[in-house]
Formats: C-alpha cells, structure tokens, sequence
C-alpha cells in the first residue's frame, strides 16, 4: 500500500500545486474474527460520513459516492468491492439482503453508543485496561496496533499460528548455521542447488523454493526477516512478501514437520 498510496500522493501534489499529507493515516489493514465484529464494522464503517462533521444524512448517503454503502444497494458500481459476501449475511434474495442491509445500517444510526471496534484483543486478555501500563512492549504492543479484531482467543490463535516460532526448531546454534542447514533440506527437497535458491533467479521453482526457506526461516526457526535478508542478500521487503508467497503454496504441517527434521 505505501508504493501504490506514496506515488499517487505525489502525482496528486504536483498536479493540484500542494505539498504535505495527502492521506490523514496509514492505510489499515485490520484481520478480524467474523463473529460477531464482521458486521458491526462494515455498519460502522459506512456510518463514518453521517457521524462526522461532513453534511451527509441517511437518506443521502444511499447515494455517497466515496464509501461503498451505496454499492451494496446497486445504487453505484465498484467492480473491486466483494458486494455479494456483505448481503449474503443478509439473506439469499438481492432485493431482500438489500433491504434486511439498509435497516440494519438505520438502526445502528439511531445508537447512542457504538461498539468497540479497536483492535488489541490481546491487552484486553490480559484482565482489563487497568493492566495495560504493566504489560512490556514488544508482542503485546504490536498486537494492541489495530492489526487484531477479535477476541482474546482468536487473537492469541493468530499470533500463535502466524507470528510464534516452533520451540521444537529453536536452536542454540549460530543463526547462520541455521539458515544454511535449512537451505540444504530445501534445496534437496526441490531438487536444486543451495547456490540457486541463494542467488538472484527469478525462475519460478527457485522462487517457490526461496519463498519456502524465507518462510521457514523466520516462521518456524525463529531467525529475523533482517537475519534472513543478509544471508540471501535481498532486502528484508523481499523476505517479508516471501514469507506472504509461501502461504500460498500449501505445504501442509507434516510436510513441513519432515522438511525440518531431514
């Protein structure tokens, strides 16, 4: 999002004849456990401009061009926008999930009061806000920045899933040896050279291949993007979309539990 946001900014100042802050915060992106705050934040969401000081009403803001309320009624088209997702929670007609949509929006204008929509599951665990200023940065700081909406189990699930290492594959080995015995286990895996994981191919099972020992690395063996970065010389960017790529190559636990044990 900053290379799409920090260009366009940019091109947006030099073509108005302005300069400073185009976007008033960083682009959020926030992973959220769909019961119950699925719903409650995409009402909360497209109440935003009647709530603020903007001169927009109920009845106006069916028809607001710049939040996506007024696609989910198939009043405006936004091709981008996972409409039906939204209104199936509303029900199986078009017109009905529209309708059952537009009065769940009114009567969560009429509230007094809105939910908690912050992320930070993992502080509120912790036994209240009075806590907070005992708790340490680091784990719980990261996971009070908006990035967790949920509660305290489902965010411990997801930072012990994506964020934790395995203790079975902590070492007290140099992190470099590290690295390079799980280079060697990759590379025999995938049938290539350690050399050509390590070097600068772009070819597809190279990558899936670097993807994989990125992934590992800091996922499962503890080792930092920036310790991962320099042994592959890359930056540690590249290890982190890495890490993300090799999501997508489903390699399942056992598999991944006999890749580190070979």
């Amino acid at each position: 999002m900053q290379r799409l946001l920090g260009p366009y900014a940019r091109a947006f100042n030099r073509r108005y004849d302005r300069c400073g802050h185009l976007f008033q915060n960083r682009f959020k992106n926030t992973l959220v456990e769909e019961e119950p705050y699925l719903l409650e934040l995409v009402r909360y969401v497209h109440l935003n401009p009647v709530r603020s000081r903007l001169p927009v009403t109920l009845e106006s803001l069916d028809n607001y061009p710049w939040t996506g309320h007024a696609v989910l009624l198939g009043n405006r088209e936004f091709p981008a926008q996972d409409s039906d997702f939204v209104l199936g929670q509303f029900g199986q007609r078009v017109g009905e999930a529209r309708q059952a949509y537009r009065r769940f929006v009114c009567e969560g204008a009429r509230r007094t009061t809105t939910t908690d929509l912050e992320g930070g599951g993992l502080r509120r665990s912790a036994g209240g806000w009075e806590l907070v200023p005992k708790l340490e940065h680091g784990r719980e700081g990261w996971a009070f920045d908006e990035r967790i909406l949920g509660g305290p189990e489902f965010v411990e699930d997801v930072l012990g899933r994506f964020r934790q290492p395995d203790p079975q594959y902590i070492s007290d080995a140099e992190p470099r040896t590290v690295f390079q015995g799980l280079l060697d286990r990759v590379a025999r895996h995938c049938g290539l050279n350690s050399s050509e994981i390590a070097s600068r191919t772009v070819r597809r099972d190279v990558l899936e291949a670097r993807s994989l020992v990125c992934f590992l690395a800091v996922r499962r063996c503890g080792l930092s993007p920036a310790e991962v970065a320099r042994y592959l010389r890359v930056s540690a960017r590249s290890v982190g979309r890495a890490v993300i790529r090799a999501g997508s190559l489903r390699c399942s636990p056992e598999g991944v539990r006999k890749l580190l044990d070979n």
